[in-house]
C-alpha cells in the first residue's frame, strides 16, 4: 500500500472554529483605530513563548510548564491540542501518553458540534500518525462516534444556536448545508482512515463512497480514492483522484510525486500540459458561483480600496475570495483597488511575508477572513462558496455607498520598469478640498438598530465640533494581481497579493503639498527575501514549530506585476484616496485614466484618481 502523509489533518473543525472566533472578535474592533499598545497578560506571554518552542521535548515541557502555572487561563485548552500534537507528530511511540491527551482533548471540547468537529480530528491525527497509525482502537471508538451522530438537523441546529449566541448573522440554508456535507464527508474519512489502517479495506471503501456521494470536494475523500485505486492498479482513476485532491485541498510529498509521475505516464513521458489542463479541471469543478453585475456609473472622485486578511488554508475564507475576485470583474481599478494580505491562519500559508503580517497587526486582524473598506470594516465573517455571493452583495452596497463621497484628496500615479528589472514609482498627494476632508475623518454616527421602532426625537442642534487634525501618509504596495497556487481551502486562484510594502505596515510617507513620493522595488531581491522567510518559518516561528509549507514557489511573474498606492490617516486608519498600476513593458510609464478598462495600457501619462467635484 502506497502510504505516508495523506493531506494532513482534517481542516473543517479549524475552519469552524476559526469563524466562530472571528464572529465573537469582529464587533469588538474599534472601526478603522489603531489597537491600544498594552503588555500582555502572564498568561499570554508564557502561552506565546511556550508555543515558539521549537524543540519538540522542550516544547512539551514549556506547555506542560503552562498548564501547571495558569490552570484557569483561557489558553488551557489551546495548549492540552497543542501538546496532542507534539506527541502525535514527534513521539508516536509514546501511545499511553498520546491516549490520556486524546481523552483530555475530547473533553475540553465540550459538547454539541465542538465535540464532534474534534472527535474527527482527534481520529484523523491518530489515523495519520506514523504512517501506519497509532492508537488505534481510540481512533477507531471517536471517528464512530462522530460518524454516528453528525447528523442535519443537530448541525443546523447547533449553527442558528450558535449564531444567535455570538450575534452574528444565520447562516443561509444553502450555507448549513454546505458545511454539513463537508463536515460529514470528512467525519467519513476520518473512519476510513482508520479502517485502513486496520487493514479492512472492505468498510474503508464503502465509508469513502458514503463521503464522496455527500461532497465530491473533500480532499481527504479524493486522497482516499486515490490510494484505493493505487492498490488496486488503476493507474488512471489513481490519477484523476489524485488531480482532484490537488485541487481541492493541494497534496503534499509522496503523493504530489506520485501524481507527476502517473501523469507523465498517461502523456507520453511529458508534463508540458499539466498546468492548462489542471486550470481547465479547476473551472469544471469549481465553475463560477455566479455571475457579477456591472457597476453603477459614479462621478469618479473616489477611488476605493479594500483590504483582504485571507489565508489559503482558511476555509471559511474561501466565500470572501470568491467574492473578491466578481468584484474585480464588476469594478475597474479607477473604482476599486484591492490588496489581499495572506495570514498564517489557521495554519501556515506561503503567500504570507513579514508584510503582510504586519498590515494585520496595525489594524489588530486576529482572524481570518477579516477585510476593511477604505479602512473600515467590511465583512463580518466568512463561509464557503456558496456565501460567496452574499459577502458580493454585502461589498457592492458599501462600495457604491462610498463611491460618491469624494475624500478632498487627489493622487496621482506613476510607475516605470527598467531594463534591469527595477520598479521605480512615484505619487503626488493634494488636498483640494479642506472641508471634505475633515468629513472624511469624522466618526461615523451610532447604527440605529434594525428593530428600534422608538419614534426619533427632534434632534438638538449639532455641537460645533473641534477640527480634526490629519495624519496623512501614503504607501506603495508590490502586488502581483494573479497567483496560481492550490491552497487547502480549494482556492487556487489568488488575486492581487501584496508580495511587498515600500513602507512598513501602518506607516508611510508623510503627505506634503506639491511633494513627489517614490519608491523602489526589485522584484528579484523580493522574490529572494520571499523564499528566506519562508525558509526562516519553516524552521522557527511563534506558532507551530517546524513546518513545512506545500510549495515555496516565490518566483514573480513579470506579466502579473502592479503597483497600488494609497493615502491613509494614521489616526484614524481612514483610506481617503487609492490607485493602481499595472507594469508595462521595459522602459514604458505606466497609467490608467477614469476612462479607460482596467487592462488598457497606454504610455506617456499618468494614472489620476480622486479629483474633487
Amino acid at each position: 500500500m502506497f502510504r505516508s502523509n495523506r493531506i494532513g489533518r482534517v481542516s473543517a473543525a479549524a475552519g469552524i472554529v476559526v469563524l466562530l472566533l472571528f464572529a465573537t472578535s469582529s464587533h469588538a474592533q474599534a472601526t478603522g483605530a489603531n489597537p491600544p499598545r498594552m503588555q500582555l497578560p502572564a498568561d499570554q506571554r508564557a502561552f506565546d513563548a511556550a508555543r515558539a518552542t521549537v524543540d519538540p521535548a522542550e516544547r512539551l515541557a514549556a506547555m506542560q510548564l503552562f498548564l501547571k502555572n495558569y490552570p484557569k487561563s483561557t489558553r488551557v485548552s489551546r495548549a492540552q491540542s497543542d501538546i496532542f500534537d507534539t506527541l502525535v507528530k514527534y513521539f508516536p511511540q509514546r501511545t499511553a501518553e498520546i491516549d490520556t491527551q486524546a481523552k483530555i482533548v475530547v473533553k475540553d471540547a465540550g459538547k454539541g458540534l465542538g465535540k464532534l468537529y474534534t472527535e474527527i480530528d482527534v481520529a484523523d491525527s491518530l489515523a495519520e500518525a506514523n504512517d501506519t497509525g497509532v492508537d488505534l482502537p481510540r481512533a477507531e471508538k471517536l471517528g464512530k462516534d462522530a460518524s454516528s451522530k453528525f447528523n442535519e438537523a443537530d448541525f443546523d441546529k447547533d449553527a442558528l444556536a450558535n449564531a444567535k449566541k455570538y450575534k452574528y448573522p444565520a447562516p443561509t440554508a444553502a450555507t448549513m448545508h454546505s458545511r454539513f456535507t463537508k463536515g460529514r464527508a470528512n467525519a467519513l474519512a476520518a473512519l476510513a482512515k482508520v479502517e485502513m489502517d486496520e487493514h479492512k479495506p472492505e468498510p474503508a471503501a464503502a465509508l469513502i463512497d458514503q463521503a464522496y456521494a455527500l461532497d465530491p470536494t473533500v480532499a481527504e475523500v479524493n486522497l482516499l480514492r486515490g490510494e484505493q485505486a493505487l492498490d488496486q492498479h488503476k493507474d488512471a482513476a489513481a490519477l484523476e483522484d489524485l488531480e482532484r485532491a490537488q485541487l481541492t485541498g493541494e497534496l503534499k510529498s509522496p503523493w504530489r510525486e506520485k501524481m507527476m509521475e502517473l501523469y507523465r505516464s498517461a502523456h507520453g513521458g511529458s508534463d508540458q500540459g499539466f498546468l492548462a489542463d489542471m486550470d481547465a479541471q479547476y473551472a469544471r469543478i469549481f465553475p463560477d458561483p455566479f455571475t457579477p453585475q456591472p457597476a453603477k456609473p459614479t462621478d469618479g472622485s473616489r477611488t476605493a480600496l479594500l483590504e483582504l486578511f485571507t489565508g489559503s488554508a482558511c476555509d471559511p475564507c474561501v466565500s470572501a475570495d470568491l467574492a473578491v475576485d466578481a468584484l474585480l470583474k464588476t469594478y475597474s481599478r479607477n473604482q476599486l483597488v484591492v490588496l489581499a494580505f495572506d495570514q498564517h491562519i489557521p495554519d501556515p500559508d506561503p503567500l504570507a511575508n513579514p508584510d503582510s503580517i504586519a498590515r494585520a497587526k496595525s489594524y489588530g486582524v486576529a482572524f481570518t477572513p477579516t477585510s476593511k473598506l477604505n479602512g473600515k470594516n467590511l465583512w463580518e465573517g466568512g463561509g464557503p462558496r456558496a456565501n460567496a455571493e452574499t459577502s458580493y452583495d454585502e461589498a457592492i452596497k458599501k462600495i457604491d455607498a462610498d463611491a460618491n463621497k469624494p475624500s478632498g484628496v487627489q493622487l496621482q500615479l506613476t510607475a516605470t520598469r527598467s531594463p534591469d528589472g527595477m520598479i521605480q514609482a512615484s505619487a503626488t498627494v493634494s488636498i483640494d478640498n479642506p472641508q471634505l476632508l475633515q468629513q472624511s475623518l469624522a466618526p461615523d454616527p451610532p447604527a440605529k438598530a434594525a428593530d428600534d421602532k422608538t419614534p426619533a426625537a427632534i434632534p438638538a442642534p449639532a455641537a460645533q465640533s473641534a477640527p480634526i487634525e490629519p495624519h496623512l501618509v501614503a504607501n506603495f504596495a508590490l502586488v502581483e494581481d494573479d497567483v496560481r497556487y492550490s491552497g487547502e481551502n480549494g482556492i487556487r486562484f489568488h488575486r492581487m497579493v501584496v508580495r511587498s510594502l515600500a513602507q512598513p505596515a501602518g506607516t508611510g510617507s508623510p503627505v506634503e503639498p506639491g511633494k513627489t513620493l517614490e519608491a523602489t522595488f526589485d522584484p528579484a531581491a523580493v522574490s529572494a527575501t520571499l523564499k528566506t522567510y519562508l525558509d526562516t518559518y519553516e524552521q522557527k516561528n511563534d506558532r507551530f514549530g517546524k513546518v513545512q509549507f506545500l510549495a515555496k514557489d516565490t518566483t514573480l511573474e513579470p506579466a502579473h506585476l502592479a503597483i497600488a498606492a494609497w493615502v491613509e490617516d494614521t489616526a484614524t486608519h481612514r483610506v481617503l484616496q487609492a490607485a493602481f498600476v499595472p507594469i508595462a513593458s521595459t522602459g514604458d510609464q505606466i497609467h490608467q485614466t477614469q476612462s479607460e478598462p482596467p487592462t488598457q495600457r497606454q504610455s506617456e501619462a499618468v494614472a489620476k484618481t480622486g479629483a474633487a467635484k
